[in-house]
């Protein structure tokens, strides 16, 4: 999947893509095992890990595996390309009602 691009590796290279396989596990256990590698535009590994899933994340994993690319991606300070942070709203703003220039301030829970 891309990602924003980030610097990494050694030598400091530009990774634009991730690449997540989940290990296989024993049915004994709730431990999930992640293997990553980073690459760049060009398909080539940038850098590579493992992330082991706690057994909450095992337990809110469910079958959406894009649960786990976000607990992989959060672990590793990454977010899926085009992504932008939501502003946080925690005080009333002024929106225009009907088109009319004058604002109305509207207050958002």
């Amino acid at each position: 999947m891309k990602i924003n691009e980030i610097q990494t590796g050694l030598p400091l290279r530009t990774a634009t893509q991730i690449e997540i396989t989940i290990q296989a596990f024993k049915t004994d256990t709730n431990l999930v095992m992640t293997y990553y590698e980073l690459k760049d535009n060009d398909n080539y590994k940038v850098c590579d890990g493992y992330y082991q899933l706690s057994e909450t994340q095992y337990d809110i994993w469910g079958a959406d595996n894009t649960y786990i690319e976000d607990c992989v991606l959060n672990y590793l300070g990454l977010e899926r390309y085009g992504y932008i942070e939501p502003i946080p709203i925690d005080k009333p703003i002024n929106l225009p009602i009907s088109g009319s220039t004058s604002g109305t301030t509207i207050q958002i829970n």
